[in-house]
């Protein structure tokens, strides 16, 4: 059975969004800060700001929902952008420096591998999007990137 056939803008908009995601992640991954601290209290500065990376990918992820109308895409796609916006809450919230919580710690635990799940959820997304836009080759990278980062961060990241 073949594909249904994707409007060729769709091609534009997906370059766009997955330029904003791919931005919005070297963003966040890296980390030009400076802070100041006193008793435990602080603010904390990121040069190359977390907020705006997180923000990207929620707007990338937005952009890419409505183009391919499958509901495991759609789904996928969807706890990917709740997980973006937790995700830019969080980034928010690490601006600002005061003694670690218990309750705080195990909720940024748990949403550290929420975060996870959505990176693999969202290569499955693209798998879907890859199908409907007949891009095999580009499908095959999609499957390979997923099972790296499940090997290279999911796994440990659960472990630790």
């Amino acid at each position: 059975m073949s594909p249904p056939k994707m409007h060729l803008y769709a091609a534009e908009l997906t370059y766009g969004a997955l330029g904003k995601i791919f931005w919005g992640g070297i963003i966040c991954a890296i980390d030009l800060n400076v802070w100041s601290e006193s008793k435990g209290f602080g603010f904390r500065f990121d040069f190359l700001n977390d907020v705006v990376g997180a923000s990207l990918i929620v707007w990338g992820i937005a952009e890419l929902r409505p183009l391919v109308p499958d509901s495991d895409y759609d789904d996928s796609l969807r706890f990917c952008w709740y997980m973006a916006v937790v995700a830019t809450l969080g980034a928010v919230l690490n601006h600002f420096i005061f003694p670690p919580f218990l309750a705080f710690m195990a909720i940024a635990a748990v949403t550290s591998v929420a975060c996870s799940i959505a990176v693999l959820r969202f290569c499955d997304a693209m798998l879907v999007f890859c199908y409907h836009a007949s891009l095999p080759d580009s499908a095959q990278s999609w499957r390979m990137s997923k099972k790296i980062y499940f090997a290279l961060v999911l796994i440990p990241t659960i472990v630790l």
